[in-house]
């Protein structure tokens, strides 16, 4: 885990000790900083079977570690598609009235909800409005402005502060292994560690 994805870990930590979990949670994380591996994270304690820690062995996070939970569904935008559709939420979003297979809960993650078309944000509304028990869903966005307000009123937020470029330098110098700095790049492309390191490994490949 990312380490300035830390704070959104710690505050649904705070969540689940207080037994405050809502029933959705938006996750306000700009591009290329990591929100899908934040979802799928808090997704993991939730269903957990035991106590949520990061080394825990239980069946559901096994089955989260081999991407084989049957009690998670990810709503993402295709690549060849500009937004998501409401066939793709209404398929997505009846895992949460399917009985668990750990009865411990069932959870359906949504990326980039600001791609949501128009159809597909009333229909997810109106699950949020009533969800099933024992469900979580999860909104990523990195652009909050451009989601409905009735949805965002509808869940709990979780927002993570962009990190200080020289956390990000520093983070790019350990994962690439590599005592040259990437400032130009963080200028160039933005802060997006991820989609950098991304993109020096897909022109690595062509070499």
């Amino acid at each position: 885990m990312y380490n300035w994805l830390n704070l959104g870990i710690a505050n649904f930590c705070e969540m689940q000790k207080n037994n405050r979990v809502p029933h959705a949670l938006l996750l306000c994380v700009d591009m290329g900083l990591g929100a899908q591996e934040l979802a799928y994270e808090i997704s993991r304690r939730f269903l957990c079977l035991e106590r949520g820690e990061e080394t825990c062995q239980c069946r559901s996070c096994m089955q989260m570690s081999l991407k084989a939970h049957p009690d998670i569904s990810i709503i993402q935008k295709n690549a060849k598609s500009q937004g998501i559709g409401i066939e793709q939420i209404r398929n997505g979003l009846k895992v949460l009235d399917e009985t668990a297979a750990n009865n411990h809960g069932k959870v359906c993650i949504i990326h980039e909800t600001e791609f949501l078309t128009e159809p597909a944000a009333n229909s997810l509304l109106k699950t949020l409005e009533e969800p099933p028990r024992n469900s979580l869903i999860i909104l990523t966005t990195g652009n909050l402005q451009a989601l409905l307000p009735t949805i965002v009123s509808r869940a709990m937020r979780i927002t993570i502060p962009l990190p200080n470029v020289s956390v990000l330098n520093d983070f790019l110098k350990h994962e690439l292994k590599t005592q040259d700095d990437f400032y130009i790049e963080l200028a160039i492309f933005g802060r997006e560690p991820l989609n950098i390191i991304k993109n020096i490994t897909m022109e690595l490949v062509k070499k």
